[in-house]
C-alpha cells in the first residue's frame, strides 16, 4: 500500500487503475460502490476509495438490468440458550446454527422466486435464458463448520447444493446414511447406526414409530434399556402394522450380513443400492446427480481398498473411519452439475457468477489475534504482556503491535467484502440474520466516519452503515422508530426486513419452551446433575458394538491397512511400498510350478509372469530371484516339494463364537475369513506355512520378528484343523527376505 500511495502521488513510477468493470450489471457496480465509497479510507483500509479508484460500468445490460438487495431477518423472538457464566460462553467469532439455518431458508426463498421471475444474458451465446441452480452461489467468509448446514438447509427447501465440505466426502448425507448401513449390517447391535437406518428412507420408519417401539418395546422385565435390535426382536412378535415393518427390516438385516460374508464389499454395496432402492431413490432428489456420483465414489473405493488386498466389511469400515479425519475424500466432482455451490469467498477469488449471495453478514471479525498473549510485527518487533507478582497486564508496547495487527486484519476483511461483492454479474444478494436487529440499526445509524468504519466488528456494520447513510435506508428508520430523515440519494440497494418468527428453521430445532428448560435445568441448585447425567449415560449395550459381524485373520491379529499402505483413492503420491511388495511375493509363490530353483529360473519365472499380465512390472522389478530361490533349497522347501498333496493360496470362512475369538461375554457367531498361503500333508498331519516379506531390522533375532505373527498362525491353524478334519502338526512364518524358517507350532 506504501508503494501505491507514492505512486499515486508521483513517484517512482505510474499507478494504472484497472476500475473499467465489464463483468457486472450497473446495479451491481452501483452496489460496491454505494458501501465502499463510503467506508474505504486511508485511515480504515489503507486506500480510498475514491473517483479513481471506483468501479466504472462497461456492460451492456440490455434485457437484465439485474438488482443488489439486503435481506434482514430479525430474530428477536428467536431465544439462544443462556450460559451461566462467562466462561461458557462460545467463542465471539462463533455463529448460531439457527441463524445460519434461517439464513439459507432466505437464500432458498429467493432462489425459487428469481428462478421463476427472471432471465440472464447467456455469456457464451449472448441469448436470454431462464436462470438454473448453478447460475447460483453461497460466499461465505468461512464455511468451516457451517456449509453443511446451509446444504442441508437448502436441500430441506428444495434447492440442490453442493459444498467441499470440511469432513470431505463423509460429509454428504447420501453417503452418511449408506454408511450407518453398512455399520448396522456389520453389527446390528450399533445402536445408533440402526436408528439411522430405520429412520432413513431404507427403513421407512416415522419419528413417531421409532418412539412407539422405544416406549412399548424398549425395557426388559428389571426396566433395562434394550438395544434397537432387540426392540425389533419384540416388536416384530405382534401382528400389528409396526411389528410387520420390524420383522421385514430384521428380516432383511439378517440377509443382508449373510450376503456380507459372501460378497466382497464392492459387490455388496452395489447390491444394496439396487435392492433397497436407495441409489434411485437419491437420483431422484434435489442434486440427484451429485448425490449418485458420491454414492458411485464410495463403491469405487471399496473395490480400490479390497485391490490393495485386504477383505472383509469390518475391515473396510474400519479404515474408512482412520481416512475420514485426513480431509483427503472430497465429494465426487460431477461435470455441469445443476446446482447451487456454497463456497469461501477465499475460493471465489478470480471467478464470477449470474447471482452472488453473500451470507454470514453478522458474523464477528476474529480477534482472537488481538487478545493473544503475544503479539510480533515485522517492524514494531515482538511485545508480550507483563507478568509476576501475581498479576497479569498488557504493556504499552504490546498494545501497540495489536493495534497494528488489528488495523491489518480490518484491513483485509474489507479487501475479503469486496471481492465477495465484485462476483455477481447480473444480482447480489447480502444476507444477514440478526439477534437484535433494532439495536444494530440503531448503532449502524450513527455517521460513518473512518473512526467508525475501523471500528467495525462484522461486515454488516459496513453495509447498514453505508446503506443508512442514503434513502435506501429509510424502511429500516421507519421499521425501528429511528428520527424520519432523507439524506444521501439511495437507489442502488434494496432493502428488506422480515420477523424470523414462522420461518422454517431445520429440523425444527430447538423451540422457546425447550431452550428454557434446558436454561433452567442448568442453572437451578442440584440441576447440574441432572444437566450433566444428559452427556454421561452409557450405552447398556456398548460391548456388543464392537463385536463385527465379520474379521479377517489379518485384522484380527493387527496387522490391517495402514495410512502410509492405503490404496490409490487415500494417496495422493502412490508409490509401491512394503504391503504392495508382499503382495508380488504372494503372487509369485502362487503361480510358479513346485520344483527346486536356480536364480535365474525364478528370474525366467518373473519375466513369464509379467508378459502373461499376472504381475506388472513394478511388482515384477520387487521381487528379489535369490530370495524364491533360497526358500526351495532350504530343508524346509524340500519337504514341502516332497508332499504329495499342497494347497496354495487356501482360502477359508471358519464360524466361531465371539467369546471363543474375541473374549466377549456372548456367543453370538461371527465368520473369521483368511487366506493360508500354503499347507501340505506330511505324515497324515498339515505343516502349515506363512510367507513374510518383512524388513528385519538389525540386531532382531528371527523369533523375535516372526514372534508377532503368532496370533495369526494360531488362528490359521485353527481353521484349518476344523474345516479339514486334519490336526495341523507344524506352522512356520518363512522370512523370505532373510532366509530364516522359524516354527511358531
Amino acid at each position: 500500500m506504501e508503494r501505491y500511495a507514492r505512486y499515486r502521488a508521483g513517484h517512482g513510477g505510474e499507478r494504472i487503475d484497472l476500475n473499467a468493470n465489464f463483468r457486472s450489471t450497473a446495479a451491481v457496480v452501483n452496489a460496491v460502490n454505494g458501501v465502499f465509497s463510503r467506508i474505504m479510507t486511508a485511515e480504515a483500509a489503507e486506500i480510498d476509495y475514491d473517483a479513481a479508484a471506483a468501479l466504472v460500468h462497461g456492460r451492456d445490460d440490455q434485457g437484465c438490468p439485474g438488482g443488489a438487495e439486503l435481506c434482514i431477518a430479525d430474530m428477536e423472538d428467536v431465544p439462544a440458550a443462556e450460559p451461566e457464566d462467562e466462561e461458557d460462553e462460545a467463542p465471539a467469532e462463533a455463529e448460531r446454527p439457527d441463524a445460519v439455518a434461517l439464513e439459507a431458508a432466505m437464500a432458498a426463498e429467493r432462489i425459487h422466486a428469481l428462478m421463476a421471475a427472471e432471465q440472464i444474458r447467456d455469456k457464451e451465446t449472448g441469448e436470454l435464458r431462464a436462470l438454473h441452480y448453478s447460475d447460483f452461489v453461497v460466499l461465505l467468509r468461512s464455511h468451516r463448520g457451517v456449509a453443511e448446514l446451509w446444504t442441508e438447509t437448502l436441500a430441506l427447501h428444495g434447492v440442490p447444493a453442493y459444498a467441499e465440505l470440511t469432513g470431505g466426502f463423509f460429509d454428504a448425507v447420501e453417503v452418511r446414511i449408506f454408511m450407518e448401513l453398512l455399520r448396522a449390517i456389520d453389527n446390528r447391535r450399533r445402536d445408533i447406526s440402526l436408528a439411522a437406518v430405520l429412520r432413513s428412507p431404507i427403513g421407512g420408519f416415522t419419528t413417531e414409530e421409532i418412539a412407539r417401539l422405544r416406549a412399548e418395546h424398549g425395557r426388559d422385565e428389571a426396566g433395562t434399556p434394550l438395544a434397537c435390535v432387540d426392540s425389533l426382536a419384540r416388536a416384530a412378535a405382534y401382528d400389528t402394522p409396526l411389528g410387520a415393518k420390524a420383522s421385514a427390516i430384521l428380516r432383511h438385516l439378517e440377509e443382508w450380513q449373510e450376503l456380507s460374508r459372501l460378497l466382497s464389499v464392492e459387490e455388496l454395496c452395489g447390491y444394496l443400492l439396487d435392492e433397497t432402492g436407495y441409489g434411485a431413490f437419491c437420483r431422484a432428489l434435489p442434486g440427484g446427480k451429485q448425490r449418485a456420483a458420491n454414492l458411485a465414489a464410495l463403491v469405487e473405493r471399496a473395490r480400490l481398498y479390497e485391490r490393495s488386498g485386504a477383505r472383509g466389511l469390518s475391515a473396510f469400515l474400519s479404515f474408512m473411519e482412520k481416512v475420514v479425519g485426513t480431509g483427503t475424500l472430497g465429494a465426487a466432482q460431477t461435470a455441469g452439475a445443476d446446482v447451487v455451490r456454497v463456497m469461501s469467498v477465499h475460493k471465489s477469488k478470480g471467478l464470477e457468477f449470474p447471482v452472488v449471495i453473500v451470507a454470514g453478514l453478522s458474523k464477528p471479525f476474529n480477534r482472537m489475534a488481538a487478545r493473544a498473549p503475544l503479539a510480533a510485527d515485522g517492524v514494531l518487533g515482538v511485545g508480550a504482556k507483563l507478568e509476576g507478582g501475581g498479576f497479569r497486564k498488557e504493556t504499552i508496547y504490546k498494545r501497540a503491535i495489536a493495534a497494528r495487527a488489528a488495523a491489518k486484519d480490518l484491513a483485509e476483511e474489507m479487501r475479503v467484502l469486496y471481492v465477495a461483492m465484485t462476483r455477481a454479474r447480473d444480482r447480489l444478494i447480502l444476507l444477514a440474520a440478526l439477534p437484535n436487529a433494532a439495536r444494530a440499526v440503531r448503532e449502524a445509524a450513527l455517521p460513518l466516519s473512518p473512526a467508525r468504519a475501523a471500528a467495525a466488528n462484522s461486515f454488516l456494520d459496513w453495509v447498514l452503515g453505508a446503506v443508512l447513510q442514503t434513502q435506501d435506508g429509510d424502511i429500516l428508520r421507519k421499521r425501528f422508530g429511528l428520527p424520519w430523515k432523507r439524506t444521501q440519494p439511495g437507489g442502488w440497494m434494496q432493502v428488506s426486513v422480515r420477523p424470523a418468527v414462522g420461518t422454517a428453521l431445520l429440523d425444527g430445532r430447538m423451540q422457546r419452551g425447550e431452550y428454557e428448560r434446558f436454561a433452567r435445568m442448568a442453572r437451578a441448585e442440584g440441576g447440574g446433575a441432572e444437566f450433566g447425567a444428559l452427556f454421561t449415560r452409557r450405552y447398556a449395550h456398548a460391548a456388543d458394538t464392537v463385536i463385527p459381524s465379520r474379521v479377517t485373520v489379518t485384522g484380527l491379529a493387527g496387522h490391517e491397512i495402514t495410512m502410509a499402505e492405503a490404496p490409490g483413492f487415500a494417496e495422493k503420491d502412490a508409490r509401491f511400498g512394503a504391503a504392495a511388495r508382499g503382495t508380488a511375493v504372494h503372487a509369485l509363490l502362487r503361480a510358479i510350478p513346485l520344483r527346486p530353483y536356480a536364480q535365474e529360473e525364478v528370474a525366467g519365472e518373473i519375466v513369464r509372469l509379467r508378459e502373461e499380465g499376472v504381475l506388472c512390472a513394478e511388482e515384477a522389478e520387487s521381487i528379489w530371484p535369490a530370495h524364491i530361490a533360497a526358500f526351495f533349497a532350504s530343508p524346509l522347501g524340500g519337504r514341502l516339494l516332497a508332499s504329495a498333496t499342497v494347497r496354495r493360496e487356501l482360502e477359508f470362512n471358519y464360524r466361531v463364537s465371539a467369546r471363543h475369538l474375541l473374549g466377549a461375554d456372548t456367543d453370538e457367531p461371527i465368520l473369521l475369513q483368511g487366506v493360508i498361503d500354503c499347507c501340505f500333508l506330511e505324515e497324515g498331519a498339515w505343516v502349515l506355512l506363512d510367507y513374510k516379506t518383512d524388513f528385519v531390522p538389525p540386531g532382531t533375532t528371527p523369533e523375535e520378528a516372526a514372534a508377532k505373527h503368532a496370533r495369526q498362525l494360531t488362528l490359521y491353524a485353527e481353521a484349518l484343523a476344523a474345516l479339514t478334519a486334519t490336526p495341523v502338526r507344524e506352522a512356520y512364518i518363512c522370512l523370505l527376505g532373510i532366509g530364516e524358517n522359524v516354527r511358531l507350532l
